[in-house]
Order: C-alpha cells, then sequence, then structure tokens
C-alpha cells in the first residue's frame, strides 16, 4: 500500500507479509544432448579438424583453396607454390605428394572449389582409420552442397587493393603487394519438387601482381642474391652484343585468371535410392610466368591450365538395414605454355686456371680467372694416353678440368 499525505515529498509504503507462501506452477526443461551425426564424428584413433562453410567465411584466408584450409590444423606447414608448381602443404615432414584431396569421397585433382559450392571441410592429419586410404601424409574430404525444395542462393565478391595496403621502406618489387578481384556465387533449388534438385556454384578470380626480374631489380635486391649491379651491367652489355636487348620486352606486371565451377544434381526414388552426379571445370591462366629474380624477361612465356571432370553416385537402401553407395568419377587435365620468343637454349662455362696457370679446359674470350680459384690439392694435367670411358675420344690425352659453376643463359 502506497499513501502519500498533503505536500510530503516522501512517500510512505507499508508492507504486510503473509505467512501463507502461494506455489506458482512448475516449470520444466527438457533438453537433450547435441550428439554429432555418424558421418560427422572422428574416427576413433585419427586426429582431424571439421569445418563448415560459414566456419571458413569468417577466417582471414581464402575459402575457395582447399590448401589454405589445411593449414587450419595442428602439424601442417604451408609450401609456397611457384610459376610452374602450385601451392602445398606437408604433414609430419612428408612430401606433398603424400597427401590426398577428396571431393564427395572421390579422389579431386584440383584444390580449387568454388567457396559457395562447399558444404563442409575435414583436415584430416593420421592414417590411422582403415576406412581412409591412398594418403601417408594428411588428406582434405570435402562435401558439395546440394538443392533442397527451397530455392537458396549466395553471391560474395572480395577487393583486395595495392594501394590499401601498408607500405615499408622497401621499394623492391619482392616487397611489393598484389591487386586481387574474386566473384563467386552458387544458387540451387528444385527442378521437380521432391525429386529432382540442382545446385551450382561459379568463382572467378583475376590476380595482378608486380614479376621480380632482372630488369627491374634494384641494388637492394640484386644484394640478397649475392649479385653485384656491375656484374649485371657487364651481362646486359654482353646479351646486347650478342643481339639480344636485355629489356626488349616488358614483363614487369603479372596478371594470373582463375576460373572454377560445379554443377551437381541430385535424384530421388520412391525405393530409397538416390542418383547423384556432379561436373567440375576449372581453369587458369598466368601471363608472363616462369621468371625468375635474375632472368631476363625473355626466359618467360605464358601457361595455361584446364581440366575438368564428371563424377557419379548410386545410394542404395538395401534391405532396410545396410546402405552401399557406388562412386565413379573420371578427369582430364590439360597444360599448355607458348614462350615469348624461341632460341636455342645456350650454356657458358667460365674455366679455372690450375696450379701451374695452365688452363684447364680450351681458353674461350669469356674464360675468366676468379679470386681464389688456385688452392692447394687442385689435381695436374695428365701427360699420358689412356682410355677412359667418358673423354671426347678413345686415346685423346685427358685433362684435369675444374670448371666454376656454370653460369646458364637462356633466352
Amino acid at each position: 500500500m502506497v499513501a502519500r499525505q498533503a505536500d510530503e515529498d516522501r512517500l510512505m509504503v507499508t508492507i504486510r507479509m503473509s505467512t501463507n507462501p502461494t506455489v506458482l506452477a512448475a516449470v520444466t526443461v527438457q533438453a537433450r544432448q547435441n550428439v554429432p551425426r555418424e558421418g560427422d564424428r572422428p574416427a576413433p584413433g585419427s586426429v582431424e579438424r571439421a569445418m563448415n562453410t560459414d566456419q571458413a567465411a569468417r577466417l582471414p584466408l581464402d575459402a575457395s583453396d582447399l590448401t589454405n584450409l589445411a593449414l587450419t590444423a595442428p602439424g601442417v606447414v604451408s609450401i609456397t607454390g611457384s610459376d610452374s608448381a602450385s601451392a602445398g602443404f606437408s604433414v609430419a615432414g612428408q612430401a606433398p605428394t603424400a597427401n590426398n584431396i577428396t571431393l564427395d569421397g572421390l579422389s579431386f585433382g584440383s584444390s580449387q572449389v568454388p567457396q559457395e559450392a562447399v558444404r563442409n571441410s575435414r583436415v584430416i592429419t593420421s592414417g590411422y582409420d582403415v576406412a581412409r586410404g591412398q594418403f601417408s601424409g594428411g588428406q582434405i574430404a570435402s562435401t558439395t552442397r546440394s538443392g533442397t525444395n527451397t530455392p537458396q542462393g549466395n553471391f560474395t565478391y572480395s577487393l583486395r587493393d595495392r594501394g590499401l595496403s601498408v607500405e615499408g621502406e622497401d621499394p623492391s618489387p619482392l616487397a611489393q603487394g598484389f591487386n586481387q578481384n574474386q566473384f563467386s556465387g552458387g544458387f540451387g533449388g528444385p527442378v521437380i519438387k521432391d525429386k529432382l534438385f540442382f545446385f551450382t556454384a561459379l568463382q572467378l578470380r583475376r590476380r595482378e601482381d608486380i614479376v621480380p626480374n632482372l630488369g627491374n631489380a634494384d641494388a637492394s635486391t640484386l644484394s640478397r642474391f649475392g649479385v653485384a649491379p656491375d656484374s649485371v651491367t657487364r651481362f646486359f652489355n654482353l646479351a646486347s652484343g650478342a643481339g639480344i636487348a636485355p629489356r626488349g620486352i616488358l614483363a614487369n606486371d603479372r596478371t594470373a585468371d582463375n576460373y572454377s565451377g560445379i554443377v551437381r544434381l541430385d535424384y530421388l526414388t520412391e525405393g530409397g535410392q538416390s542418383l547423384s552426379i556432379r561436373g567440375d571445370y576449372s581453369f587458369s591462366n598466368s601471363d608472363p610466368t616462369r621468371i625468375g629474380t635474375l632472368s631476363l624477361p625473355q626466359t618467360g612465356g605464358d601457361s595455361r591450365n584446364w581440366g575438368g571432370g564428371l563424377a557419379a553416385t548410386l545410394t542404395s537402401n538395401i534391405g532396410g538395414r545396410f546402405l552401399n553407395e557406388l562412386k565413379l568419377y573420371t578427369s582430364v587435365n590439360k597444360n599448355a605454355g607458348d614462350p615469348f620468343i624461341t632460341l636455342p637454349f645456350g650454356r657458358v662455362q667460365v674455366a679455372s686456371d690450375l696450379g701451374d696457370r695452365r688452363p684447364g679446359s680450351r681458353r674461350s674470350p669469356l674464360a675468366a680467372t676468379p679470386e681464389g680459384s688456385r688452392r692447394r690439392g687442385v689435381p695436374m694435367p695428365s701427360r699420358g694416353r689412356t682410355r677412359r670411358r667418358g673423354s671426347p675420344r678413345w686415346g685423346a690425352p685427358l685433362q684435369a678440368r675444374r670448371p666454376l659453376q656454370p653460369a646458364v643463359v637462356r633466352a
């Protein structure tokens, strides 16, 4: 009871307690333990990490590259790719060839999958489970999404601009960033309700970066590789004298395109059987490629890689107690490339003088005597004639040779 008397600024409250408590209605809360499905449970003795699409999308990595997902598991080390080899990963120090990538339970020859097409991925770093095979290092097992009675889709665009990155004090091309535009999307739905479903996904990506080569290498870059700038200048003069313009081809910017797509159809029958057909296609192009930091741009070219596959899975329910799966997969992959210019392959061999100041091999205008080449223990030339396998001809006088590391000139 609340009462206020006259103009008092205080409210008087009178509370009377009763000795008879009031019993409220009972509230019952029921819940069951979230038991994972049999297919999602880790196998006994295995070491693995499962990840769905939403979890992979929140990670600061490219979820469309299954190799990057493998790096989230402990004991996995990244192996950087090159112009002629794709990036990979190593488990427990083993070679990348010991790994295996599967998609819907079938071996998959590529590691690029549209991120909207993946339902979940699992990184397995232990081959203890007898249900898995064809690898001794690690395995990436991914499954694709299928259509449902409800049409649904998802589209994503990501941008990485070189101008938005933090630039350091190093102006070397090795320290520059890259530009990347990536668009991916997926859509699925019913073709015949409760019977036939479809799902398709597509990803387009373009990346632009600077190609470090001998034409744009600065003094700091050359010092990292133990090369003096005056040696590069002399090499350019020799190449120009041979009719090769060192800076005749500008290949500073590299453009790499990558396209991948997946189409899946699922058909359900009344007898408890299901048929799934999946087709995948990928294409990648790099221009220029195969240019090293200490190479001329003329030594490179462009490369292309494309391929695809077709998979079919038939799932049957036998007697309501057994589940049988029949899976088939066929794929094709092709590589091609074109050089910038076609020239013969050349090798320059620089010889050193022997201890008695006689040449160890036939002298040429390009021969040089570097500092420190005269050392003890250098074999003396033989004066006799003998028959030795591997000499230019039988009975020719043998000459002890001590060449330096050959310098390869490719054009």
